[in-house]
């Protein structure tokens, strides 16, 4: 009998579908005090929460080694520390999936609003005024949508646009174009020709260092007089200062917000425009989307506790656990090697590849006993994680990332080789998009060192440990100097430096480990010195 904590509320079907199982016992107890879970907590094989129980390592100090598994209702893992719970072996599941229709709704609900300034009108009509002439509507059909993200709710929101009669333009770099044009969408080649052809801007992309702010003043100028702005996605991917100002000049007709930079956004002053209509954070908030995370989380947590497949774990501890060490330094070192691939590509990858050298990856890593998904190597898991995690929400599941790679048409291929052309054993991952061809290898040395030796064909030597700098230059007198000198006046140190040139090509790639993140504005300078053609922060 698995014994199941139910700590949060969760909608009674995820309940009921616990209580139907004659394996599991569960118990809800959702109003217990910190010291009441610490003496509780160790009795149970897995825990269910939502956002009000804090999952911490103080909590983690009372579970034992019975407890296999985390579950939350929802997508956010912030109340939940995933490397300790990792480091216990314990499973942490969410629920990415359960909302994309609710999402997906909202996202119409609000655009359909904006476009008839459906809450003025209410309070206009409740308050006594029959005024017809002050609310003449914005119709979709004929306009163009434009889609900034083609994910999950992104492309759900173009096939329901399709049904407006609208015309249906997206910008999503890490999309194949066969995707795009499965769902009639055309795929525009940046954000600002996309911003630039449409009547409707809405947002679908995750919280990265890539998108905060990626809609400034300059990016909303660009789009015509009197366009339509939606943001269901996450705060701060809009400049609210800036949104401000163009919706209180009417450049922008009407902006439908329902997510703010910080929350809970009370007294905002986008509040005060009477274009602007808002909603505090509901994209998810609907009935069924609340039965679909309790059910999905309950689904999973038994499959963890029964042995069976899962695909929502945001980690993979049952294979950190089982590997042998010389393999977790393999594991550690593919998915930084993913991280520094996934920061180099900017096109919409159509192919991953995962070649492993040498006798030692000759060893059975059987899928069922390490519990990885389409039969990959643990450590290919860990590249593709790598891959995705620059382009993603942060936390992106190893579990999750070869399902988040099909989706997206991405062909994933894994081969070995016996022998090793100038290491005992090392890795190679093999990204390529329409135009490019991007790799990178990396070995471990006799001393348990993990280190990056190949970036495409400049031959490096370098500990794949962020915060770096990837910069490639002409290869001619004084660059190099000029970065340095650019760094030190930043105040930020180089712990480490490493260089290849390709004589034939009069190029040169350099690595810069630094004791500091280098910011935007430092990678945008070191773009002004003369010879360098690009640079790339890889962040923690």
């Amino acid at each position: 009998m698995y014994r199941i904590l139910v700590s949060d509320d969760i909608a009674d079907e995820g309940i009921a579908l616990l209580e139907n199982d004659p394996e599991i016992h569960v118990d809800v107890q959702t109003k217990l005090s910190r010291d009441e879970l610490y003496a509780v907590v160790g009795e149970y094989d897995a825990l269910i929460t939502r956002s009000m129980t804090t999952v911490d390592e103080e909590l983690l100090r009372h579970v034992t080694a019975r407890m296999r598994v985390i579950g939350r209702a929802g997508v956010g893992l912030d109340n939940v520390d995933v490397e300790a719970a990792s480091k216990k072996g314990i499973v942490v599941l969410n629920t990415p999936t359960g909302n994309t229709l609710a999402a997906t709704e909202h996202t119409l609900a609000m655009m359909l609003a904006a476009c008839r300034m459906l809450p003025r009108a209410h309070n206009s009509l409740v308050g006594g005024k029959w005024d017809r002439k002050s609310f003449v509507g914005f119709e979709l059909s004929k306009k163009k949508i434009g889609i900034v993200g083609l994910g999950r709710i992104g492309s759900q929101v173009a096939k329901r646009a399709r049904g407006f009669d609208m015309d249906i333009f997206a910008f999503d770099p890490y999309i194949r174009k066969e995707k795009a044009e499965a769902l009639g969408v055309k795929l525009l080649g940046s954000l600002e020709e996309l911003l630039s052809a449409v009547d409707v801007l809405t947002l679908h992309t995750p919280k990265t260092p890539e998108t905060i702010g990626m809609i400034g003043a300059a990016e909303l100028a660009l789009l015509k007089k009197g366009s339509i702005v939606v943001n269901v996605a996450r705060g701060g991917l809009i400049d609210e200062d800036a949104l401000y100002e163009a919706c209180k000049m009417n450049h922008i007709r009407a902006a439908a917000i329902d997510v703010f930079e910080k929350e809970p956004a009370v007294g905002h002053k986008l509040f005060e425009l009477p274009n602007v209509v808002v909603t505090p954070h509901l994209g998810a908030n609907t009935d069924v989307s609340q039965i679909n995370v309790a059910v999905m989380v309950a689904e999973q947590v038994v499959n963890v506790l029964k042995g069976n497949d899962y695909e929502g774990a945001v980690n993979i501890p049952a294979v950190l656990t089982k590997l042998d060490v010389e393999f977790r330094i393999y594991f550690e070192l593919a998915e930084r090697m993913g991280k520094i691939l996934g920061s180099l590509v900017v096109d919409a990858i159509e192919s991953c590849t995962c070649v492993y050298r040498g006798a030692l990856f000759e060893k059975d890593f059987g899928p069922r006993s390490f519990d990885v998904p389409l039969n990959l190597l643990p450590f290919s898991v860990a590249a593709l994680k790598g891959i995705l995690e620059p382009k993603l929400e942060v936390g992106v599941s190893y579990i999750a990332a070869p399902y988040v790679m099909r989706e997206r048409g991405i062909a994933i291929e894994e081969s070995k080789i016996r022998a090793s052309r100038d290491y005992n054993h090392s890795m190679e991952i093999i990204v390529k998009t329409e135009t490019v061809t991007l790799s990178i290898a990396g070995t471990v040395y006799e001393n348990n060192m993990a280190r990056v030796v190949r970036i495409d064909q400049y031959e490096v030597d370098f500990e794949p440990v962020p915060p770096m700098v990837l910069f490639k230059n002409v290869d001619k007198n004084g660059v190099i100097g000029e970065v340095a000198s650019m760094l030190g006046r930043a105040k930020i140190n180089i712990s480490n430096f490493s260089l290849n040139r390709d004589a034939q090509a009069a190029l040169a790639l350099g690595v810069l480990n630094t004791d500091q993140l280098v910011s935007a504005d430092i990678v945008q300078s070191l773009h002004t010195i003369d010879g360098i053609l690009s640079a790339t922060v890889i962040g923690a």
